[in-house]
């Protein structure tokens, strides 16, 4: 989604299901890890399908930005 040259950090991402339970979530990681992304599991098992929303702080160029988003997994 984004160009990773120009991120330092990300400072926090979470995803939510509809209901609001965080079904993800890391903390101080760099952008092209793989903590960095989100697989669709929850306590590893398949979430169902639906829609679910992000919550990112990045870090860019030292400066924080939010970022949020939603998906469908189908």
């Amino acid at each position: 989604i984004f160009n990773t040259s120009t991120i330092n950090e990300v400072v926090r991402f979470s995803v939510f299901d509809r209901w609001g339970n965080r079904m993800y979530g890391v903390e101080n990681v760099l952008p092209d890890s793989e903590e960095a992304q989100w697989d669709g599991t929850f306590g590893g098992e398949e979430v169902n399908p639906g829609v679910y929303v992000y919550r990112m702080v990045l870090d860019i160029n030292g400066e924080q930005r939010v970022v949020l988003g939603d998906l469908t997994v189908m």
